[in-house]
């Protein structure tokens, strides 16, 4: 049988898969499982994003796959991460109960603070994905690492996320990008004019939704970049909700919040403004595929 026969047996010789059917959640709900649906076929889980300090936030977690079982009838829970405190670590979103396996996504990890290795300046977190660096110490101030995960049968996704960028080291307050669900977090480039915060990595794309458009969730919070003189470089939060790093000429504004239920890191500060104003990551989002009966 050649693969173009296999492919139409598939289509034509198998029973009617049913109504293809999305839902999402934006916020934490319980869901009733349809008559008939034994399975999500597909789903995506993202956590909420880390908030900014001086490093751009990690996104949060993004964790895929197909096949999830569930049981007809019963009750599925779907917690969602909300929005993180300003410069805080993002919450986790879970999939659990109703015959499921637990699907947990971590929230993202905070950017860090700005300054040497000093005491009351901190270290940018681990999470879904890591936060970014800070800056302006003798050393550059390194970015979160990845909280690891075990992947269940069907899962696609290896890892939730991506490390944190560093930050740049001298005394020009460029920090590092929070990580994304699809690439890490870019390093600050030192520097004064020429120089600038590190990108947030992007997230991953998904088109679970009924005009199977292509999302973007899981973006990394741009690093907090120097303002002493306007930059070229102003730093970009990662596609999928990360919120860019504070305006290159305003030393005061603080980084953007990562977009809600997106799962985006919040935008980073510039050293000036040490110890705040801090940027909260952006909400998650929980989207299943199932088939009803028809």
């Amino acid at each position: 049988m050649t693969g173009i026969q296999q492919m139409l047996f598939g289509v034509f010789g198998s029973a009617d898969p049913g109504v293809q059917t999305f839902s999402t959640f934006n916020s934490t709900t319980s869901f009733s499982v349809p008559s008939g649906v034994t399975k999500f076929t597909r789903y995506v889980v993202v956590a909420g994003g880390g908030g900014g300090r001086g490093g751009g936030g990690g996104a949060g977690g993004v964790r895929f796959g197909t096949d999830l079982p569930c049981t007809p009838g019963a009750s599925v829970s779907m917690s969602i991460g909300q929005f993180s405190g300003a410069g805080a670590a993002g919450n986790n979103t879970v999939i659990s109960g109703g015959g499921t396996t637990t699907v947990t996504s971590n929230g993202g990890g905070r950017g860090a603070q700005h300054g040497a290795n000093s005491a009351g300046h901190g270290t940018a977190l681990q999470g879904g994905s890591g936060g970014g660096g800070g800056s302006d110490g003798p050393a550059p101030r390194l970015g979160g690492t990845v909280t690891p995960i075990t992947p269940i049968t069907g899962e696609q996704s290896s890892a939730q996320g991506n490390q944190g960028g560093p930050g740049a080291a001298g005394p020009f307050g460029n920090a590092g990008g929070g990580g994304g669900a699809g690439q890490a977090g870019a390093p600050a480039v030192a520097g004064d004019t020429t120089g600038g915060g590190g990108d947030g990595g992007d997230g991953l794309q998904f088109d679970l939704n009924d005009s199977a458009t292509q999302v973007y969730y899981g973006g990394g919070g741009g690093g907090g970049n120097n303002t002493n003189q306007p930059q070229q470089n102003p730093s970009q939060g990662g596609q999928g909700g990360g919120g860019n790093g504070n305006p290159a000429t305003n030393p005061l504004q603080l980084g953007q919040q990562g977009q809600a239920n997106t799962g985006g890191g919040g935008g980073g500060y510039e050293w000036d403004t040490e110890p705040g104003p801090a940027s909260s990551g952006g909400s998650g989002i929980i989207i299943v595929e199932y088939f009803v009966p028809s």
